[in-house]
C-alpha cells in the first residue's frame, strides 16, 4: 500500500465501538460467534456460496489475499462470523436489494439511486481492503486516492460487528462518493462524534446525501426483506440527517427522507 495517500473520506463514526474492542487487535481481526439471524439468511437465501457469486464480488471489488487474511476471512469466504462474507452480504444487498428490480447490468444505471447504486461502487472504488482499526478508532470505513497513491477503501471492524448488511451497503456507496473526488463539505461542523463526517447541503452531490438518498430508497423499495429491515434503513437514515448536517439542512434532509422512504 502506497504510503503517501490523500484522505478523502471517512465513513460516520458508530455509536458501539465496544464490538470493534472485542473482535480486532493490531494486523489481526478475531471472529465474531455471535451472528445475527438476517446475516445468515443473506448468506443462505440469497448469494448461497455460490462459487460464481464470490468470483463477481473478488474480481469485481478488487479483493487481495493479503487484505483479507489474517481472521478476516480469506478462505472462508461462506462463513459469517468473519469479515469477508459479512463485507459480501453488504455486496449482495447493494447490488439485489431490489430483485427483480434491479439493475441488470453494470452499465444500467437508470432508476432511482438505490438500483444503480451497486455498479456506482463497482466503477468507483477500485479496492476493498479489510483492516482492523481506522485511525483514532470508532470508523467504519476510510477512502484513500491520489497521485502515487494505491486507491482503495479501508474497511474497519465496526463496519463488520456493529452493522447490518443494509447498513454497511450504504457506508460502502457512501465511500464511493468519496472515491469519485467528493469531500465533506463542512467538516467539524456537526458533532465530534461523526469524526468531521458532516455536509454543508442535503443535495444531489455530497457523500452523506449520496449515503441518506440510498437508505431512503431501499426503505421504500427493499424487496424479500421483512418490515423490521426496511424500517431499520429508515431511522438510519433520520438519524444521518440529525448528525451528519449543518442545522440549516437538517430539516430538508429529514422531509426528503420521509417522503420518498414510504
Amino acid at each position: 500500500m502506497g504510503l503517501l495517500g490523500i484522505v478523502v473520506g471517512a465513513a460516520l463514526l458508530v455509536v458501539a465501538s465496544s464490538a470493534s474492542a472485542k473482535t480486532c487487535r493490531p494486523d489481526y481481526v478475531v471472529r465474531d460467534p455471535s451472528v445475527s439471524a438476517a446475516d445468515r439468511d443473506i448468506r443462505d437465501r440469497g448469494w448461497m456460496c455460490r462459487p460464481d457469486m464470490i468470483d463477481f464480488f473478488w474480481r469485481g471489488h478488487g479483493f487481495d489475499k493479503n487484505d483479507w487474511n489474517k481472521g478476516r476471512g480469506y478462505g472462508a469466504p461462506c462463513d459469517v462470523t468473519f469479515p469477508l462474507a459479512r463485507t459480501f452480504n453488504g455486496l449482495y444487498v447493494l447490488n439485489y436489494g431490489l430483485a427483480p428490480n434491479h439493475a441488470k447490468r453494470t452499465s444500467d444505471f437508470s432508476g432511482p439511486m438505490v438500483r444503480w447504486g451497486a455498479n456506482y461502487v463497482l466503477h468507483k472504488i477500485d479496492e476493498l481492503d479489510g483492516k482492523c482499526e481506522g485511525a483514532g478508532g470508532g470508523l467504519n470505513a476510510r477512502s484513500y486516492s491520489g497521485a502515487f497513491v494505491d486507491d482503495r477503501v479501508e474497511l474497519y471492524s465496526p463496519f463488520f460487528f456493529s452493522q447490518t448488511s443494509s447498513l454497511r451497503a450504504a457506508i460502502l456507496f457512501h465511500e464511493a462518493r468519496h472515491a469519485a473526488g467528493y469531500s465533506h463539505t463542512a467538516p467539524g461542523s456537526c458533532s465530534a462524534r461523526v469524526k468531521g463526517t458532516c455536509d454543508k447541503w442535503f443535495d444531489g452531490k455530497s457523500p452523506m446525501s449520496y449515503h441518506v438518498r440510498w437508505l431512503a430508497g431501499y426503505a421504500k423499495r427493499a424487496t424479500r426483506v421483512a418490515k423490521d429491515v426496511r424500517d431499520r434503513a429508515y431511522d438510519e437514515a433520520q438519524s444521518r440527517c440529525a448528525e451528519n448536517f449543518v442545522r440549516r439542512a437538517q430539516g430538508v434532509c429529514s422531509r426528503f427522507v420521509d417522503a420518498n422512504s414510504k
